[in-house]
């Protein structure tokens, strides 16, 4: 008659390997990590609680910048007050909308689908550090007068998604664990 096999959960280790029958670990911890896929890796690790807070703050922040710059250029324009007017600025608006959305799009993108992450998002970080510093000196350097109250919100705006960017670049292998979505926002 055969004796029934010993019950044991996926996880854990049948009696007679285990390191209470004296045996010892079958692989090491080192040995572990090489076999984990990047997934497996995150969940050891734990999630980061506030990520997707930040996901769907930043991707809030930026749809409200986008529609600013491709459809209310105009009403920009007359908050900064430049010496020649608009002309030489006109271009640059839409053309910034575009590229923040483009980069929205790569960005989220890499999140949901796991591409690249870790990666992507230090590259993002660095692209609006670099655009921050540059608006500076190339459109606020040219307003008259006293920056308007509007603009320091939304430059604060701007400093606020850009530590969002810096949280997210440093515990991007902390990251949801993939498929990831973006309309939960209680799980």
């Amino acid at each position: 008659m055969r004796t029934p096999a010993p019950q044991h959960t996926p996880t854990q280790l049948p009696a007679h390997l285990s390191e209470k029958a004296g045996a010892g670990p079958l692989i090491s911890e080192q040995e572990l990590e090489m076999l984990l896929t990047h997934q497996e890796r995150n969940q050891r690790q734990g999630v980061d609680p506030g990520f997707k807070w930040r996901m769907n703050f930043m991707l809030v922040a930026l749809l409200v910048f986008i529609v600013w710059m491709l459809i209310f250029p105009g009403f920009i324009y007359s908050k900064l007050q430049f010496e020649n007017g608009a002309n030489k600025l006109a271009p640059v608006l839409p053309f910034r909308g575009y590229l923040v959305l483009s980069v929205l799009v790569v960005y989220y993108f890499s999140y949901w689908r796991d591409w690249y992450f870790e990666r992507v998002a230090l590259i993002t970080f660095a692209l609006a550090l670099s655009s921050l510093f540059m608006d500076f000196f190339n459109v606020l350097g040219f307003a008259l007068g006293p920056i308007p109250p509007l603009v320091v919100v939304f430059l604060l705006l701007r400093l606020l998604i850009i530590y969002c960017l810096f949280m997210n670049a440093i515990h991007a292998n902390r990251a949801p664990p993939a498929p990831r979505a973006f309309w939960r926002w209680l799980n």
